[in-house]
């Protein structure tokens, strides 16, 4: 930290802070990734007349971008993403 307040003026530091509120980068960006490839692969094996709402990037994310948590997974909503990826086997 100290070598960034001696190398980084303050202006530097808001124009960093104004690209990541744009296009954040890190870990929040490399879950946002994984997210979209989990829904996309969830989708695939989605069965529509169980689930008429696809998967959202989101749904697959530790915690969705804006900083709020969702209501914990049950088990049965567990086992049900699970099935999804084992190929419908329970």
């Amino acid at each position: 930290m100290g070598e960034l307040l001696r190398t980084v003026s303050s202006r530097e530091l808001t124009e960093w802070r104004a690209l990541y509120r744009l296009e954040p980068f890190g870990t929040v960006r490399d879950d946002w990734r994984t997210g979209q490839l989990c829904s996309v692969l969830a989708n695939l094996q989605r069965d529509p007349k169980k689930r008429p709402q696809p998967w959202t990037p989101a749904e697959f994310m530790p915690e969705p971008i804006g900083g709020r948590r969702k209501a914990k997974q049950t088990i049965s909503e567990m086992k049900a993403v699970l099935r999804l990826f084992s190929g419908g086997k329970p």
